[in-house]
């Protein structure tokens, strides 16, 4: 109990009431030595005692601990002079004086906040603070009244509002949810009832009405209206989400949501007036997120392949909701192919080759979705292939075995190709007037400088014959040599043909005895034989005397 000896506040001393007895506290009155004008007691048992002041000595704020019975000055930096004390409902001690309002954590003694008018309070002559049933604290200045509430000062109240003076010297609420306010001036009151009715809230840019947003991040500003209120703080969710501030205090007019996922959406933001009242409906938005790119993919031709004639270019052009088309483009040419309906792993173009020179081209397919509205923006997915056109057969020259060459047993065929992309080359022979059989493939050797060789065993074979090399490139180009004659001699090849001696003359009709057959090592049968004769003397030509298709 602090007694009052006179309207200034000096006392003579300190007085504890135990609820039966008053007790004379002289020791603490002896040791702070100023006179006490205030006391304050927080939930955890400290007594906070601060003594007079003026505008030349500041008052001195002390702390009493009941339970170990230390007392102590806590006031060494300067605080002015101290008007009123009180505690908020998470346990902070205000102290409010002609120098602002100093806050302190529970049991802490040292401030860790100071309020003054650079922080928004309206006066920083303190007089008087409330602590209303919604934690909003009301502070009463010499200029009038400012409310803190969630980490700053968002409105205040003077005559113009209609207080009867600006000079409050105490605050309280009634059960109507009124503010009574009394003053310094004239004693008189004044009564503040808030406004209960909400503000509306309008969206003033941002995509409305299920519209498309082209990112995964968009932008919304609104405001909010009400008769009585210029300045509003705001509330959104996100998808039912929990509602949230703005920012720090919800001044903020504007929300950016990021790291969106695809598909639809719903925003809602509340705005809430002066006077705390929400905006319970709200301002609503459904938008549609579709930031993903469409899909591009060449499926054929394949990496630095080699291609030649009318090539068929295909793969995959789409887009899982808004495909608007596709471009091909072959670079150094001036083939753009535009393509209107989506492509999945099919034809893409159909590329005339023979229209451009053989050499390197990038093929690029570009796919686009649509635009849908002012907020999407269109997507764009590309990939490039690097091929080779090549429509130039290649060119092969036998070199061994020469035009006219008589051969017999193994022998080595040579041959000269001009062709980079060369994947096989085989060599072919024909005996005159037989379709061409295949001998066999040279190897191909990466060097263009080493000269492709073949060995051909030619032991089977006799007579003229024909030889030609040819050799295909991996476009499938094929290039032929040239056809030169040669003679197989190999008369390992040829079938037994023996007579029998007559060794006398003969007259009338006479019998030829003789064989005609197949050598062991030879896989063909015998066509036909046959015998002829012509005279020693003369040039007269054989003559046949007998033919059978029968081996005898």
């Amino acid at each position: 109990v602090l007694l009052l000896d006179d309207p200034i506040g000096f006392l003579p001393d300190l007085i504890r009431y135990d609820g039966t007895t008053f007790h004379q506290v002289s020791n603490i009155v002896k040791k702070i030595n100023r006179t006490i004008t205030q006391l304050f007691a927080d939930p955890s048992g400290w007594i906070y005692l601060a003594t007079v002041g003026n505008e030349a000595v500041a008052s001195s704020l002390w702390i009493y601990d009941q339970t170990s019975g230390e007392l102590e000055e806590i006031s060494g930096v300067q605080m002015g002079r101290i008007s009123t004390i009180i505690n908020t409902k998470n346990g902070d001690i205000w102290v409010g004086s002609d120098n602002g309002i100093h806050i302190l954590g529970s049991r802490q003694k040292a401030p860790k906040l100071r309020l003054t008018t650079v922080d928004g309070l309206i006066d920083n002559h303190v007089q008087t603070l409330y602590v209303d049933s919604e934690n909003r604290v009301w502070v009463g200045t010499n200029d009038g009244v400012s409310i803190f509430q969630n980490g700053r000062f968002f409105r205040t109240l003077t005559a113009s509002d209609g207080l009867n003076s600006n000079n409050i010297s105490a605050i309280i609420e009634s059960t109507d949810g009124s503010f009574w306010f009394s003053s310094f001036d004239d004693g008189t009151l004044s009564r503040f009832k808030r406004e209960d009715i909400p503000p509306t809230t309008r969206i003033i840019n941002g995509p409305m009405n299920g519209e498309t947003v082209g990112e995964t991040s968009v932008n919304f500003r609104f405001e909010g209206g009400d008769a009585s209120s210029s300045n509003f703080r705001y509330q959104f969710q996100v998808n039912n989400g929990n509602f949230k501030l703005t920012d720090d205090h919800g001044f903020d007019n504007r929300a950016f949501l990021v790291g969106l996922t695809e598909g639809l959406h719903q925003f809602v933001v509340q705005a809430i007036d002066q006077e705390g009242n929400i905006d319970q409906i709200g301002a609503k938005s459904d938008f549609v997120v579709d930031s993903l790119i469409p899909i591009s993919q060449i499926s054929q031709p394949s990496k630095n392949q080699v291609i030649n004639g009318i090539f068929d270019i295909e793969g995959t052009s789409s887009d899982s909701t808004d495909f608007s088309h596709y471009e091909i483009r072959i670079h150094d040419t001036d083939i753009v192919f535009g393509g209107e309906n989506s492509v999945e792993n099919s034809l893409l173009y159909r590329w005339n080759t023979f229209a451009v020179n053989d050499g390197q081209y990038q093929i690029k397919l570009v796919s686009f979705d649509q635009i849908n509205g002012s907020y999407d923006r269109q997507h764009k997915s590309e990939i490039v292939v690097v091929v080779e056109v090549d429509n130039t057969k290649p060119k092969v020259k036998i070199i061994r075995p020469l035009q006219g060459a008589v051969i017999s047993g193994n022998i080595e065929v040579e041959v000269s190709l001009n062709e980079k992309h060369i994947t096989h080359c085989t060599l072919e022979y024909s005996p005159i007037g037989k379709e061409w059989q295949t001998v066999g493939e040279f190897p191909i050797d990466s060097s263009p400088t080493v000269s492709p060789r073949l060995n051909w065993d030619t032991s089977q074979i006799d007579g003229h014959s024909s030889l030609r090399a040819k050799s295909t490139d991996q476009a499938g180009n094929i290039g032929v040599s040239q056809t030169i004659s040669i003679r197989l001699k190999n008369d390992s090849a040829l079938p037994i043909a023996q007579l029998r001696d007559i060794n006398q003359p003969v007259r009338g009709e006479v019998g030829i005895y003789g064989m005609a057959k197949m050598r062991l090592n030879q896989k063909t049968g015998l066509k036909s034989t046959s015998v002829e004769f012509r005279p020693v003397e003369g040039n007269i030509n054989w003559q046949l005397i007998y033919q059978s298709q029968l081996q005898f």
